[in-house]
């Protein structure tokens, strides 16, 4: 029998192993990145994460499996026929102007999925994505809810849509919200402020809190609130069975008529969890897990990526590190012992000792293992933090595609939080100075700044940028980074500058600490160290990375982080190519940050980050203003941020002198790595430089990290570079006049002269002055060659010279006092000839 990891492996492509898990193209969705991974539970089960948003049952449809099919199957069960299910009837809800937002499908078998428009997914021309990442939440039939609220008419909340059209078709208003009972998200509520409002709850304990759920989030804002439970109603009935059980309008009118309003049932005590009867539960390790999460108030959650609880309290979820579920444990435990008096004696004995054993350090560990797979209880890592555009302050959460302020909710599955409170007309002058102060007026760059905080603010990567800030020191931009971070706080994170480099070591725990981060900072870099280009690129660019923490599986995340350098000195950067030019932003510090003192010579503000720290409200919302107008403009790098990367670019480059002085780009050209490598070491010698390069393999490397310049080889194995040519014909030549020999000028190359070249090297003789005499050396007796003057043919020494990457020999008649030259090319032919 395959395992539920076979079967799903078997119908995905690109399957790659990572440690203990898998990273595969995603079906649901066109997916070039592979952006699906893929392990196992502790119990057998498959789990599935999407990191381009698919949901799990839209990635299961499309391989023709259901969410059972990731479960082991139980010993001696044979398999199901697989259903994938089909579209019965779909729901759309819509904005107030009636155009769809999302749809609600009725499956067969039962099953209700949500999808959005995507009319980009096919050809343009309309088309379905299965997840709502990004959507606003809308109530069902909006439109003509809002209109009913106008005219002052009744507006019924029902639990489902179905619910919906059987109250319609009885004349009246009626709404729900997508996903049923315990969805009722508070931002709901907005919409049927003033209103008379009524709720109709299933005849299940589900529905009942669904709507106390409903009735809590209207009180105050409604006009009226009334929760009416039709009489007569099968156990785990709706409204629409009430209907057809012929029960008509005029019934129920009478009953919301009788219907009192709702009031908020007193609040528990923190101490005292709810109680349970023995009945409710049975008195087993599983029904005290079901006692646990009945009592935590859907105020418990469980990661299961990263084998940790969390804990609402109030403001986001939180990683229980205190122990505060283990003493929930212990206290519903506990408060069983409040339903001994008066039970018969009996019961009340099994009570007793079921209590008694449950109190065991082994009994209350089962407990909560169980708890963790009860419904609505497990989440995954990639499920947190999930919206991008949501920034979690103190009094509410930040909706950055608007700049509008909402309040907390569980719903958004938020760990994170700013340590400041946001009001858009916060304003923070001694920060707007302190900007004006670091970049000397300069309102562009200062305006830059502003958009690249605002981008910071969120989880999107899409410009694919990293942002360095140079300067020697005292001028601010540690300040800045400080502030920022400050502002952020779970949002920020710190790494070491060696994250970023070329090391020897391959571990990679620095990179697992920085999940759901938005902003990494990293400090003072050394003009020693290499940058590790493919990590910045892959890091910065929306890439799924795998990593690992120290003695544990290996996993897979794509970075929300944008990367902050702050550093005195920039380390190498050894590509010269767009790829890196485009993603580094950088930020010149050249300003001492000082506090003026009347009638005295300037001193430092020692007191400036306390002062910046005090405006992080202001600060706030001066970023939010970035962040509304980098959606709209991008970041927009002025001219002086562009300068400044190509000035850092054109000092970091080791050949920008010697390719300038010797070479050529364009696309046809060809030369061999020995003939470039050959003229640069010549040239150094030259201009008394010492070589960047230890070996030709290194030096051909950072020709070809340029754009244009490719590595080939041609016929007989001889490696060249495509798109580059040494300098020929008289071309540029950084050596002066000077430099060259003045009997080069003189030479004889008539046409009777033997000595006249024929190769390339010498097209026009006229200008072989050009190719001055660099070094030289003797060739010795054996060399000996015929006097070019026909009168003489004396024998004469040959003598090589070099110019760059170019041989050619030369010789001074002393009989005559003819002077000759020849290329190193005739060169060769000749000496071939010879015994």
């Amino acid at each position: 029998m395959t395992t539920p990891l076979e079967t799903l492996l078997e119908r995905i492509t690109n399957v790659k192993r990572h440690g203990g898990a898998y990273q595969a193209k995603c079906p649901a969705h066109d997916d070039k990145r592979a952006s699906l991974s893929v392990s196992t539970g502790n119990d057998g089960r498959v789990l599935l994460h999407c990191h381009a948003g698919c949901e799990t049952p839209a990635i299961l449809a499309a391989v023709g499996l259901k969410m059972t099919d990731l479960f082991p199957k139980p010993a001696k069960t044979p398999d199901r026929k697989r259903d994938t299910g089909r579209i019965v009837e779909t729901y759309d809800y819509t904005d107030t102007d009636g155009k769809v937002v999302f749809q609600v499908c009725r499956m067969v078998p039962k099953d209700f999925r949500q999808r959005r428009p995507a009319p980009d997914l096919v050809g343009g021309h309309g088309g379905w994505t299965w997840h709502l990442d990004g959507v606003t939440r809308v109530l069902y039939r909006l439109p003509a809810v809002l209109a009913a609220v106008r005219a002052g008419q009744t507006v019924h909340v029902c639990e489902g849509e179905k619910d919906v059209h059987s109250l319609e078709s009885c004349g009246l208003v009626a709404t729900c919200n997508a996903g049923g009972a315990g969805k009722w998200r508070d931002d709901y509520s907005d919409a049927l402020e003033c209103a008379n409002v009524v709720i109709l709850p299933d005849n299940d304990e589900p529905g009942r809190k669904h709507a106390e759920d409903v009735a809590r989030s209207l009180a105050g804002k409604a006009g009226s609130v009334r929760v009416v439970e039709p009489p007569d109603l099968l156990e785990k009935g709706d409204i629409t069975d009430w209907i057809q059980a012929g029960h008509t309008v005029d019934e129920l009118l009478a009953l919301v008529e009788s219907a009192e309003e709702w009031t908020p049932p007193p609040e528990r005590e923190p101490s005292d969890h709810q109680t349970i009867k023995p009945s409710d539960f049975p008195l087993t390790d599983l029904g005290n897990a079901e006692r646990l999460i009945d009592a935590s108030g859907e105020n418990l959650r469980y990661d299961v990526d990263a084998g940790k609880w969390i804990v609402w309290n109030g403001k986001r979820w939180e990683y229980d590190s205190t122990g505060e579920v283990n003493r929930m444990t212990m206290s519903v435990i506990r408060s069983l012992y409040k339903l001994l008096p008066g039970m018969d004696r009996t019961p009340g004995e099994e009570l007793y000792k079921h209590i008694k054993k449950s109190e065991s350090a082994p009994r209350l560990a089962a407990m909560l293992e169980l708890a963790r797979f009860l419904e609505g209880v497990p989440v995954q890592s990639a499920d947190l933090d999930h919206d991008p555009m949501l920034l979690n302050v103190l009094n509410g959460t930040v909706d950055l595609r608007s700049g509008t302020l909402r309040p907390h909710t569980r719903e958004d599955l938020i760990t994170k939080l700013a340590p400041v409170e946001y009001n858009p007309n916060a304003k923070a002058p001694r920060w707007e100075r302190f900007l004006t102060e670091v970049f000397q007026g300069d309102d562009e760059v200062v305006g830059f700044v502003r958009r690249m905080a605002g981008y910071c603010l969120t989880g999107s990567t899409r410009e694919e940028s990293v942002f360095m800030l140079v300067g020697k020191g005292e001028n601010g931009k540690s300040k800045l980074v400080e502030t920022l971070r400050a502002v952020l706080g779970d949002y920020a994170g710190d790494t070491p500058f060696s994250t970023f480099v070329e090391r020897r070591d391959s571990n990679t725990f620095d990179l697992a600490a920085l999940v759901g981060k938005r902003v990494i900072t990293a400090s003072e870099g050394e003009e020693t160290q290499t940058f590790n280009e493919s990590a910045l690129k892959q890091l910065s660019g929306g890439d799924t990375i795998t990593c690992c923490h120290k003695y544990r599986d290996y996993f897979s995340y794509i970075p929300s982080f944008k990367i902050v350098f702050s550093t005195n000195e920039v380390p190498r950067i050894r590509s010269q190519n767009r790829a890196m030019k485009r993603r580094l932003k950088l930020v010149m510090f050249r300003q001492t940050v000082y506090a003026p003192r009347e009638n005295r010579a300037p001193v430092r503000d020692d007191q400036l980050l306390p002062k910046l720290l005090a405006e992080k409200n202001g600060i706030l919302a001066w970023a939010v203003a970035g962040c509304m107008e980098w959606q709209r403009d991008g970041l927009a790098p002025p001219t002086a941020i562009l300068r400044e990367v190509e000035r850092l670019f054109e000092s970091q480059d080791p050949l920008a002198e010697w390719l300038d002085a010797q070479c050529v780009m364009h696309p046809n050209a060809e030369e061999e790595v020995g003939a470039l490598w050959d003229a640069y070491l010549v040239w150094c010698e030259e201009t008394k430089r010492k070589t960047a390069f230890k070996a030709p393999q290194w030096f051909s490397r950072s020709l070809t990290q340029r754009d244009g310049i490719d590595s080939a080889r041609r016929p007989g194995g001889r490696r060249v570079l495509v798109g580059i040519e040494l300098v020929r014909d008289g071309g540029r030549d950084p050596v002066s006049d000077t430099d060259c020999d003045a009997s080069d000028a003189n030479l004889d190359f008539s046409e009777t002269s033997p000595m006249k070249g024929e190769h390339d090297y010498f097209p026009e003789n006229t200008e072989i002055a050009s190719h001055c005499v660099t070094t030289e050396r003797e060739i010795g007796p054996a060399e000996l060659y015929e006097c070019g003057d026909p009168k003489c043919r004396a024998r004469v020494v040959l003598t090589a010279h070099t110019r760059g990457a170019y041989v050619y020999y030369r010789y001074a008649c002393e009989s005559c006092g003819h002077e000759g030259v020849m290329p190193d090319y005739d060169y060769q032919q000749w000496r071939r000839t010879q015994p």
